[in-house]
């Protein structure tokens, strides 16, 4: 059964692409979710679905990516790609910096797609939810 969210990916993405819109900034993906829109896991891991190019080459619309589950001790790593929410929707994009604000003392982490020109937006650790573990 399709759930909400990928209903609402697939009519997005659909509507963007008939309007000659592009969404390859951030690598959207598509998950099986619960309610509350984050990926449901079996054993701490779950498969998503890309339906972006940002990641391109790396991952290419239509690639199955395994990912795993974060938890608030597990250690980041620059170079891996990771799960992060933004606003309402996920996103996987490669870790490419982190760093100490000292204004709001935290350590913000900064994504970059592969096929992107631009980083995102820095996110707080809480945001990352699951590290890309392999591609099917």
């Amino acid at each position: 059964m399709i759930s909400k969210v990928k209903i609402l990916i697939l009519a997005v993405s659909l509507a963007l692409l008939v309007l000659g819109i592009s969404i390859s900034s951030f690598c959207l993906i598509a998950l099986s979710t619960a309610s509350d829109g984050y990926p449901v896991y079996f054993k701490d891991k779950a498969t998503a679905v890309v339906v972006s190019e940002s990641m391109f080459p790396t991952l290419k619309v239509g690639d199955h990516v395994m990912i795993e589950r974060l938890d608030k001790t597990d250690k980041l790593s620059v170079g891996d790609v990771y799960v992060y929410a933004k606003d309402d929707i996920l996103v996987i994009h490669r870790l490419v910096a982190e760093y100490y604000n000292e204004d709001t003392k935290e350590t913000l982490y900064v994504f970059k797609g592969d096929n992107n020109n631009y980083c995102d937006i820095p996110v707080k650790k809480e945001s990352i939810i699951a590290k890309a573990t392999g591609v099917t």
